[in-house]
């Protein structure tokens, strides 16, 4: 179970800083800002 949060986080991780995103290109839903994925959390 563990794994696959990190995974949910890693990719979350990967689209935010996607160049792709950067330029607004992704969208989930209708959605820009929010593509559903767990974020990790903030230390």
């Amino acid at each position: 179970m563990q794994a696959l949060v990190n995974a949910l986080y890693c990719l979350a991780v990967d689209v935010e800083v996607s160049a792709e995103n950067a330029e607004g290109k992704l969208s989930w839903l209708g959605e820009r800002n929010d593509f559903g994925l767990p974020l990790p959390p903030k230390k």
